[in-house]
């Protein structure tokens, strides 16, 4: 939502415009316990999207976590980030800009039964700067393309 936000309305003052009645509609009021906790946490976000230093990442399991578990965060994290961003964003999109969503579709629904191994690890910490990178690259408006 944050993301859609920015991409709507830009970034005034480092600040952006963040409902929570907004957010208890699209997850629901039983999945909220604190408006408090969700609009620190969005500030926290915010402030991590817009760092000069690209701190920005996906809040996933720990690297100790078991690859399968990981794997299924990340996908049920695209999930969440499509349905927030889909309940605040315009549809104007650039090519690269809906490659990179249709590419977040099909992390959302990733098989999570995997093998744990050097390749399947090496595999996720790949999709994780991926996601990490495209959700950055979708903060400006009708991103430019790069060739």
């Amino acid at each position: 939502m944050l993301v859609g936000n920015v991409r709507a309305s830009g970034l005034d003052d480092g600040r952006v415009h963040f409902s929570v009645d907004d957010y208890v509609e699209l997850v629901g009021a039983d999945a909220v316990t604190s408006a408090e906790a969700i609009e620190d946490f969005a500030t926290l976000s915010l402030a991590k999207l817009d760092a000069d230093d690209l701190s920005f990442a996906p809040l996933l399991p720990e690297d100790d976590a078991h690859v399968a578990s990981r794997v299924e965060a990340l996908g049920e994290w695209c999930a969440a980030f499509l349905a927030g961003l889909g309940a605040v964003a315009d549809t104007d999109l650039s090519e690269l800009e809906a490659e990179v969503l249709d590419d977040f579709v099909a992390i959302s629904a990733v098989d999570a039964d995997v093998d744990a191994g050097d390749e399947a690890e090496r595999q996720l910490v790949e999709l994780v700067e991926y996601v990490r990178v495209g959700v950055m690259s979708l903060l400006a408006p009708g991103g430019e393309e790069t060739e």
